[in-house]
């Protein structure tokens, strides 16, 4: 996609138009081989050749990735997902919040039956970009108050487990979503339902949020200003007012109705929606 986007805007609708086969041939492609009608999840795998069978025990990979590249719809994302919840080995944490196990495949051998950091924050980002706040956050602390606090080496988050630590909380929980090429920067905040106040200060982006029984307040900044598209999860009653934006409408969503405001070209804004 990244490519095909590239070469469009450099003129090459020539190979714009081939990326975009291409990326039609993967999408049919995994819904035609490997997507389990009766199931709603991918299966690990189709073998090339013999009698082409499946292999319905996924992974958890089978999870997130669709989800995280955009191959799914928003059914289809909740649907695979869930597989991780219903299929896979779930560990409540004694801290709070639960990690995930990759898969339930024998002999447990390294990289493949393990429960592991770095695939725990993936599948939590995956959670927050269906718009399951709930979920997202529950694997998410688990995650990180396991391997902050209770390993035998406690802060034990290794380097490419961090990085995808930072990405679930800024990009997931927080919701930045800046496409910067296309001047474009989406922002979805996945906060709990019972949360009442949230706030990130990071280089690229900070926000503030509060909710109350008379509505919502969301205030952020941007380091560099672009169209803005916010998308708030409504855990309220009717919505009467929002001021701060000039174009919103309703869309559904899971779990509550998605409030989205149209902001125009900026780099700051303050959204405050009044509720019943």
């Amino acid at each position: 996609e990244a490519a095909r986007e590239l070469d469009a805007a450099a003129g090459d609708a020539e190979s714009a138009e081939r990326h975009a086969a291409v990326l039609a041939r993967i999408r049919h492609g995994f819904f035609q081989r490997l997507w389990l009608r009766d199931a709603g999840y991918p299966a690990m795998k189709r073998e090339k050749g013999g009698r082409e069978r499946l292999h319905r025990s996924a992974w958890l990979y089978n999870c997130f990735l669709p989800v995280d590249v955009g191959l799914t719809d928003a059914f289809d994302s909740v649907s695979a997902l869930w597989y991780s919840k219903w299929a896979l080995e779930n560990v409540p944490q004694r801290c709070g919040g639960r990690t995930v196990w990759l898969s339930n495949w024998v002999p447990g051998i390294w990289s493949v039956r393990q429960n592991e950091a770095g695939e725990n924050f993936q599948l939590a980002y995956a959670f927050f970009k269906a718009g399951l706040a709930e979920e997202g956050y529950d694997v998410l602390r688990g995650t990180t108050l396991r391997d902050g606090f209770e390993q035998l080496a406690p802060g034990h988050i290794c380097s490419e487990a961090a990085s995808l630590l930072a990405r679930a909380v800024l990009c997931g929980l927080h919701g930045f979503g800046p496409d910067y090429p296309n001047g474009r920067v989406v922002l979805a905040p996945q906060y709990p339902q019972d949360w009442e106040h949230a706030a990130i200060q990071a280089p690229s982006f900070t926000c503030r949020f509060t909710r109350d029984a008379r509505g919502i307040q969301y205030a952020f900044t941007l380091a560099s200003a672009a169209s803005v598209t916010v998308r708030l999860p409504l855990h309220t009653g009717r919505v009467l007012s929002v001021d701060g934006a000039p174009q919103w409408r309703i869309e559904p969503g899971f779990g509550s109705p998605v409030l989205v405001a149209e902001l125009g070209e900026t780099a700051e804004g303050c959204l405050r929606v009044q509720t019943e």
